[in-house]
């Protein structure tokens, strides 16, 4: 017997409570990692990839975004964190950890700490996932999940 999947909701996922958004705050972010370039995001160009302006291109690392929220994350991504000031960090070296086409995986963190990768999962718009190199902020990720 198979069950139907339930229907998708049209609209954004509500902004966090406001429990959500203190847990957000306490959350550990990736100053334990090793910064490996800072720059000025001028560019969105995926909803897990940004340009530098040193053209330079990131994944964002440790977070799988559903295809029914890519377009939410890109708004997201470029209302929060376009043309500002932001630090990469890794666990790696950079070409240690790459996606297929050789763009390093990393963690992002822009002005004021605001992690890039915690926002979008505690918004709703991504989830934490992990690779067997890369899983030392996922338990970090699904906390601000919840």
């Amino acid at each position: 017997m198979v069950s139907a999947l339930p229907a998708m909701a049209q609209e954004p996922p509500a902004a966090a409570p406001p429990s959500a958004q203190k847990a957000e705050e306490a959350t550990p972010k990736p100053s334990s990692m090793t910064i490996i370039d800072s720059g000025t995001i001028v560019e969105i160009l995926k909803s897990d990839l940004v340009l530098l302006d040193n053209n330079k291109r990131y994944r964002l690392d440790n977070i799988r975004i559903p295809l029914y929220y890519d377009s939410f994350a890109l708004d997201e991504l470029k209302n929060n964190f376009l043309n500002k000031q932001v630090n990469i960090y890794t666990y790696h070296k950079p070409e240690e950890l790459t996606d297929r086409y050789g763009v390093p995986l990393v963690h992002v963190m822009g002005e004021g700490g605001n992690w890039i990768q915690g926002h979008l999962v505690s918004k709703g718009f991504a989830w934490a996932t992990s690779t067997e190199t890369s899983r030392r902020m996922v338990g970090t990720l699904k906390d601000a999940e919840e």
